[in-house]
């Protein structure tokens, strides 16, 4: 693709940022996840000025005064109802002749007492983890020693499965343009369910989470050498655990889900690739404040960082040498990778960006490893437990080395970047 004729469009969350694909490279043919893929920067700033963003502690606010008021907070009778009424309406999507054992041939209108049963037992049954899900629904016996459970007293297995297949979480005439619309109003109430329990401090992640699914879709994704390696892409925005926000991956959409209208390439704006979009969508989502993100190498990028601290957001990640760092620190990693570096444990250089406003850090830990902070001037450090590495046979661990010698574990400093 020709850069000077490169079709962008615009980020649906933010119309002042763009996205285009002629910056990155595809993880995999058959999805839109993406890398940053940009030359190495031949100049450089003279000093790094720090975004400062003030540590602030994230705040659990009120809750519910019972457990089962914080349940329908996040899944409320009005929503459950609009199940039932959807589900009774139309609970088959297919209407063929039904075999002569069939279940459907046991079918009666639900309830809304009975879907919250069933998602109960659906909870248990992720919980107390079984061989087969019709195994929850044995009885104990002395030649099989199996546990019993008690959901089997409040819902036979055979209207779990008629409930489990033929639920319906949206309106059965909607037309739907991803099958993510089919829970999009669940979903949403959920994210602003999470937002208004609990108040965010300044420090969040972002990152990619998998939720298994084997099924016939056109949206699961496949993403190898992972616990979860096939099933649906969720971009989530988090806290110490506790998911703030999210956006679900769109494999088949070119552009990323963040897309927007389409637009000509312009010269001195800021494009971001589709998967680095999901960055600013994803702070935009939550309350207006300062916040300091921090990324993996999926992301980051001079660019990336740059826009986020114009929109009042810090960043700090790691990165990969082809994500637009500058060319010293990407030989310096070639070097590294071949046990040539010789820098000893704990060395961190920093260049600033030509305009001072992203730090290229590049610290000498286990490997070289490569940062991007607008936050961090790398002269912070804190001190931190650290093990010696099992093994230490690869050329580039010869600092590590020689820095534990022979104890297994040592009180050492490491940079407050990587320490956060």
């Amino acid at each position: 693709m020709d850069p000077s004729c490169a079709v962008a469009v615009t980020n649906q969350f933010d119309d002042e940022l763009f996205i285009r694909v002629d910056n990155s490279s595809r993880e995999h043919p058959s999805d839109n996840t993406c890398r940053p893929e940009e030359p190495p920067l031949t100049t450089r700033g003279t000093e790094f000025k720090p975004f400062e963003v003030p540590f602030r502690a994230p705040e659990v606010r009120p809750l519910p005064n019972t457990p089962l008021a914080l349940f329908e907070t996040f899944i409320p009778l009005s929503l459950v109802e609009k199940w039932v009424q959807w589900t009774n309406q139309k609970p088959f999507s297919r209407y063929s002749t039904p075999s002569r054992y069939s279940r459907r041939l046991n079918w009666t209108p639900t309830t809304s007492g009975e879907v919250y049963l069933w998602l109960a037992a659906l909870i248990y049954i992720g919980i107390h983890r079984e061989r087969r899900i019709q195994d929850h629904w044995k009885t104990y016996s002395l030649c099989t020693q199996r546990p019993s459970h008690a959901i089997g007293r409040f819902m036979t297995y055979d209207r779990f499965q008629l409930l489990f297949q033929n639920i319906r979480l949206c309106d059965p005439e909607k037309t739907l343009s991803s099958e993510f619309d089919r829970i999009d109003e669940w979903s949403n109430h959920i994210q602003q369910s999470s937002l208004s329990l609990y108040q965010p401090g300044s420090l969040i992640a972002i990152d990619e989470c998998m939720i298994r699914y084997t099924g016939r879709s056109k949206e699961t994704t496949k993403v190898p050498n992972k616990p979860i390696p096939v099933g649906y892409k969720v971009w989530v925005v988090a806290q110490r655990g506790y998911f703030l926000s999210w956006i679900w991956h769109l494999p088949k959409k070119a552009m990323g889900p963040v897309a927007g209208l389409m637009r000509r390439k312009r010269p001195g704006e800021i494009y971001l690739n589709p998967t680095q979009s999901v960055v600013p969508a994803l702070t935009s989502l939550l309350p207006e404040q300062l916040y300091h993100v921090f990324l993996d190498n999926l992301f980051s990028s001079p660019s990336l960082f740059l826009a986020l601290r114009q929109r009042g957001i810090g960043a700090t990640g790691t990165a990969r040498t082809n994500c637009g760092i500058d060319k010293l620190l990407t030989q310096h990693k070639a070097a590294d990778a071949k046990g040539q570096l010789n820098w000893p444990w704990g060395t961190l250089k920093s260049i600033p960006t030509p305009d001072n406003l992203v730090n290229q850090l590049a610290w000498k830990d286990n490997a070289l490893v490569l940062m991007l902070s607008t936050v961090h001037t790398g002269r912070q450090l804190e001190q931190r437990i650290r093990r010696r590495p099992a093994s230490l046979t690869k050329p580039q661990q010869k600092a590590i080395k020689r820095e534990f010698g022979d104890d297994p574990i040592k009180q050492l400093p490491v940079p407050t970047a990587t320490a956060e």
